[in-house]
């Protein structure tokens, strides 16, 4: 059997049984929880080194809708809750949100929805 010209998807799960959404150079942005969602959803990255960190919420458009971290963080697991609301604490409408991690020099993304 030759695997040469095969192509395979490697699928790495974490010890929580999670599979990341996307991972470089030691970076880990994971699936949020619950997804889809109704009241708040729970995002978790983990850094393999302290440093400055930006967590943000676009909306289908690619609009910002808010900003969950923005500052230093250290290395290590990290969580972020966001509640469904923009940043004037009005609630958003229901559809598919891109949370982006920019850390390290990488940028991260994964997609999320709403229900409302």
């Amino acid at each position: 059997f030759d695997i040469s010209n095969q192509n395979f998807t490697i699928v790495l799960i974490d010890p929580t049984g999670v599979a990341p959404t996307a991972s470089s150079a030691g970076i880990a942005l994971r699936s949020n929880q619950p997804n889809p969602f109704r009241r708040e959803t729970t995002i978790r990255y983990q850094l393999p080194q302290g440093g400055p960190v930006a967590l943000r919420i676009f909306d289908p458009a690619g609009r910002l809708v808010r900003t969950l971290v923005d500052g230093p963080v250290g290395a290590g697991a990290h969580a972020a809750v966001w509640d469904g609301t923009d940043a004037d604490g009005a609630a958003v409408s229901s559809g598919i949100y891109v949370y982006e991690l920019g850390a390290l020099g990488q940028t991260l993304t994964g997609r999320m929805a709403i229900i409302r």
